[in-house]
């Protein structure tokens, strides 16, 4: 379904083609969700909860930079997509069919994308020295809304667009791969400062610096901040929401918002993009401040990983 709304919406199909391929795709990505913890289940049967997939998540998104490649031929990108999505699809099928049982509850938030999103408690919203870090959760959602112009920028600036979709990914994922023995002891605390200068630094990069280079300074920095708040928090429980909680409500947020974020830019360009993360590093910054002064605050112990038993303790829900 994925491959034949692809090729129907690159030759005028329009948005519902396009919808029918985003609705097939994310049936894909949940199906490889449930791939994943059922070869988990069958090599690690009682070993308690995995290793975060640093490493995989990262050797994943330069495979993905490489077949995207050039984002703004749409016709070429949609074969490629759609090779890509056939393919994914029959290996997934021939690896689930190395056991027909069914697979034992997940440790992860209804292991959705295998607990890789940033998930947090509801009750993490009440603490303001999080709010960083949840706030650097959702900053890919308006990056994702802003392609389409990211592109025609490249194109202007005789920029090739597979180096910035590449350069993008690694901000992503490779501060994350390259510090991962020490997020085990990073405390909240820390890694709130880090995402918080990172929002600021790219929020005024985008104000300072002159199209596309602002771009550039905001994705990379940005990036960063997503990656360090997605690792930090696959270190930290705690901070998890409760296992066996649907997805649902989490993945309708993030559809909502990146449709608002994408009529902003739809409607004020790049003014649009520059202001609304403007506001992720002015909301970040008045957070860690307020949180980082509250005196009565009880000293941060560092994020360390717990047992199996209490992944997901405490009330909570699917969030950012």
């Amino acid at each position: 379904m994925t491959a034949a709304a692809l090729a129907h919406a690159s030759a005028g199909g329009g948005a519902p083609a396009l919808l029918v391929a985003l609705l097939a795709w994310a049936s894909l990505t949940a199906l490889a969700s449930g791939v994943v913890r059922h070869l988990r289940r069958l090599s690690l049967p009682g070993s308690g909860p995995p290793s975060p997939p640093v490493a995989a998540a990262s050797l994943g998104a330069l495979c993905a930079g490489l077949v995207v490649a050039d984002i703004s031929d749409t016709a070429a990108l949609s074969l490629r997509l759609s090779v890509l999505v056939v393919g994914a699809a029959a290996v997934l099928s021939v690896l689930q069919l190395r056991d027909p049982e069914q697979a034992e509850a997940s440790h992860c938030r209804a292991g959705l994308f295998d607990c890789s999103l940033p998930a947090w408690p509801t009750g993490a919203w009440h603490d303001p020295l999080q709010w960083p870090t949840l706030l650097a959760g959702l900053v890919m959602l308006p990056m994702m809304a802003t392609l389409p112009l990211m592109a025609s920028w490249c194109e202007a600036q005789h920029l090739p667009a597979r180096a910035m979709v590449l350069a993008h990914f690694a901000a992503m994922f490779l501060p994350a791969l390259l510090l991962r023995p020490m997020l085990a002891g990073w405390s909240l605390a820390v890694l709130s400062g880090y995402c918080t200068s990172a929002l600021v630094l790219g929020s005024l990069a985008a104000l300072w610096l002159r199209p596309p280079y602002g771009l550039f300074a905001l994705a990379l920095l940005h990036g960063s901040a997503w990656g360090l708040a997605w690792a930090g928090q696959l270190w930290a429980p705690r901070r998890r929401s409760q296992k066996g909680t649907s997805p649902l409500t989490a993945g309708l947020g993030y559809a909502l918002l990146t449709a608002a974020f994408g009529i902003v830019v739809a409607q004020r360009g790049l003014a649009g993009v520059t202001a609304t993360h403007a506001l992720f590093g002015l909301a970040a910054s008045i957070a860690w401040l307020w949180g980082h002064f509250l005196p009565e605050r009880a000293a941060d112990p560092p994020v360390t990983r717990v047992a199996t038993t209490q992944v997901g303790a405490g009330p909570g829900r699917s969030g950012s």
